[in-house]
């Protein structure tokens, strides 16, 4: 028996289903399903903080931990027959975007930026993991920013772009562009993700001469 919410096993099921590299990152599921009630949240849908923990790395739904940490084949199996019509589409595809574009330890610096995690951290002894998200602390800059990551990215923009992990790096293409890709082009995106100073997400288009514009 799983101990994760109706709600939530839909949004894991969502990501098992729509994105299987951020769905077998623990920290990254847990980050989209952070956002997803966030964006939820801000929009005025309807959202649900109760499961979330104070945790080093930002907020965990300790009853999704649980599950997918001790009872995977359990929840693979629930999974594949989960209702998922209550999910909002453009929330989740917004929130799978944030984390496909950045990597771990971004993704959870993104969450320290929020008082939501930020104030309960500070005031709080939460080294046991065992500290409850207090929505009492989202502030007036936590909406604007939620907002703000909310509508960065257009949800046509994002079904019409490929994320190419490379040795850390998010290169982000069209998907006419990533079929563009010569053998050339791949060499050069992979000499880019060496480079310290790029930093993530990266913007690349193909020119009409077949040649990389970085943005």
């Amino acid at each position: 028996m799983l101990n994760m919410s109706t709600e939530k096993l839909a949004l894991v099921s969502w990501l098992y289903e729509n994105d299987q590299r951020s769905y077998q990152n623990p920290r990254k599921l847990q980050k989209f399903l952070f956002f997803y009630e966030l964006f939820s949240k801000v929009m005025g849908e309807q959202y649900e903080f109760g499961g979330f923990k104070v945790w080093l790395n930002g907020p965990v739904d300790s009853f999704v931990y649980g599950d997918y940490t001790y009872r995977q084949d359990y929840l693979v199996s629930a999974i594949k027959q989960a209702d998922q019509k209550a999910v909002n589409q453009e929330i989740a595809t917004k929130a799978d975007f944030l984390v496909k574009i950045l990597n771990k330890e971004e993704i959870s610096d993104l969450t320290h930026d929020f008082d939501l995690w930020k104030k309960p951290a500070a005031s709080e002894n939460f080294a046991d993991n065992n500290v409850k998200l207090n929505e009492t602390y989202f502030s007036k800059e936590d909406e604007l920013t939620a907002k703000e990551l909310f509508f960065l990215y257009d949800e046509e923009m994002i079904k019409d772009s490929t994320v190419l992990h490379v040795l850390g790096k998010h290169f982000v293409l069209s998907n006419g562009d990533v079929h563009k890709l010569s053998k050339e082009n791949e060499i050069v995106l992979n000499q880019l993700a060496t480079d310290d100073l790029l930093k993530n997400p990266v913007f690349v288009e193909v020119d009409e001469k077949g040649g990389l514009i970085i943005d």
